[in-house]
């Protein structure tokens, strides 16, 4: 079962907690974008729009 069946915001967080530990920047990013699907959270929908430090990010995430 994954996250969004689940409506559950932990796989993801321990999915962003592995990739974090890795250095893996777009896991992390993506695994927060993935849990504003499930929970809107309105800060860290700004920090992914406009303090992520990869260029052109927010763009992306603009159009979901």
């Amino acid at each position: 079962m994954n996250a969004v069946e689940s409506d559950s915001v932990s796989p993801l967080l321990e999915f962003r907690n592995r990739a974090e530990r890795l250095n893996h920047w777009p896991s992390v990013r993506e695994a927060d974008f993935l849990r504003l699907t499930i929970r809107f959270d309105r800060d860290l929908f700004d920090h992914l729009y406009f303090g992520t430090p990869c260029g052109g990010s927010g763009i992306a995430y603009a159009g979901h």
